[in-house]
């Protein structure tokens, strides 16, 4: 897997102004969305994910399709493979949990 960066562009004022900013502590019940992603009704929506090596292009794509939500990955990223396994958890989630993850591959 290349360890570029993941570039997500998030169209339609998913994203708001600011930096990403931590997410919440890892405790149950404790919401682990990044803070960019707090407010917008679309990624609250709870999935059961089962992704093995897809790439983030695709995935977000159809992940932006089921939303109602328009989601791209930047070409430099697009490619690159993806694994999620979630069940019941918000959307905003499973977005903070591909956003950390590139932050501990740089």
């Amino acid at each position: 897997m290349r360890h570029g960066a993941w570039v997500l562009i998030l169209l339609g004022g998913l994203a708001a102004s600011g930096s990403l900013g931590a997410a919440e502590p890892s405790r149950p019940g404790a919401n682990r969305m990044a803070p960019c992603f707090r407010g917008d009704r679309r990624l609250e929506a709870k999935l059961d994910l089962a992704e093995k090596n897809r790439p983030v292009g695709e995935w977000l794509k159809a992940l932006g399709e089921r939303l109602k939500a328009p989601l791209k990955a930047g070409r430099a990223t697009a490619d690159d493979k993806i694994t999620l396994f979630l069940k019941d958890r918000p959307a905003g989630e499973a977005l903070t949990l591909i956003l950390l993850a590139n932050s501990r591959l740089r």
